[in-house]
């Protein structure tokens, strides 16, 4: 099952309003704030009925003030962790690569949607970890512009990290709080749980590091299960994995080409984004600079 499958019924409207405080009230008030101050402030300008919005604006529980805190660090992701957001046009040949050899794929249940990175897929001395958080970010962006129920089910993440020792060198005190510090706080997202599969006694010690730059929410959700995957599949099902884990439904390569086809669908907005244009790296190092942000008129 595919996101994109599953549609907003009278029981996830029911689940937006307990959750997410998604009352009508709620939801116009806080999008004409938002509206005025990006606008004022940013010279952005949102598309009307922009589903990347809403589904932001449900991130924040209809929040107007986090929802300001959150595009502000979404906006300043390419100043902080220009690795992972400059350039992020799918047709690259990195991110291809990336989709050819299936090393990201989305499948689902009816109310969970879930994403599987495979390290063992990918050779360190080839691959960046920054590339496929590049494509985990750009799968986000699908997530954000075309599902309706996205931060109703929320993002169940697993990590394979079958052959994943050699990229352990490109783990550093940055990069690590560039991922569980600035991405994980800045993106619209509902992450439920991580869960890593595969793991040795090492990197089950790197997770214990790699904590301490979670905030106490993800640390409680982040969960290491070995070899075994009977744990992981009490969670979520396993007849929805990907035949290669034991599950029912279709390969890991036929998800891998529906993500590619998904991406390549967005491709306009990556390229239109002004957000993930190349910019000089005086810019890059000007974080919050005015000159910079006003080049996101009419970013969404």
């Amino acid at each position: 099952m595919y996101y994109n499958d599953r549609h907003l019924t009278k029981e996830f409207e029911e689940k937006a309003k307990a959750e997410l405080n998604e009352l009508d009230g709620n939801r116009e008030e806080c999008w004409n704030e938002i509206e005025r101050w990006a606008l004022d402030k940013y010279q952005l300008k949102f598309r009307i009925g922009d589903l990347w919005l809403l589904n932001t604006l449900r991130s924040c529980k209809f929040n107007a003030n986090s929802a300001k805190k959150k595009l502000e660090a979404y906006l300043n992701l390419k100043c902080v962790a220009p690795e992972m957001f400059g350039n992020r046009d799918p047709a690259l040949a990195h991110i291809q690569e990336l989709l050819n050899k299936s090393a990201l794929i989305s499948f689902g249940t009816p109310d969970q949607d879930c994403i599987l990175i495979r390290w063992g897929v990918l050779e360190p001395h080839v691959t960046k970890i920054s590339d496929v958080l590049k494509l985990s970010s750009m799968l986000l962006d699908v997530y954000l512009n075309e599902s309706e129920t996205c931060m109703l089910v929320g993002q169940h993440v697993i990590i394979d990290l079958e052959g994943f020792t050699g990229f352990m060198k490109q783990l550093t005190p940055r990069f690590l709080k560039n991922v569980f510090c600035d991405f994980f706080n800045a993106y619209p997202c509902r992450i439920k749980g991580l869960y890593m599969i595969n793991t040795t006694k090492l990197l089950e010690k790197t997770l214990k590091f790699a904590k301490l730059f979670m905030s106490e929410n993800m640390a409680s959700t982040t969960h290491a299960f070995g070899m075994n995957y009977n744990e992981l599949f009490s969670i979520i099902p396993q007849e929805y994995f990907p035949r290669e884990y034991g599950g029912s439904c279709t390969s890991v390569d036929e998800l891998a080409d529906v993500l590619k086809e998904n991406l390549g669908r967005n491709r306009k907005w990556f390229l239109d984004n002004p957000l993930h244009t190349t910019h000089s790296g005086d810019n890059l190092k000007r974080r919050r600079s005015q000159t910079m942000l006003h080049n996101f008129y009419n970013l969404f």
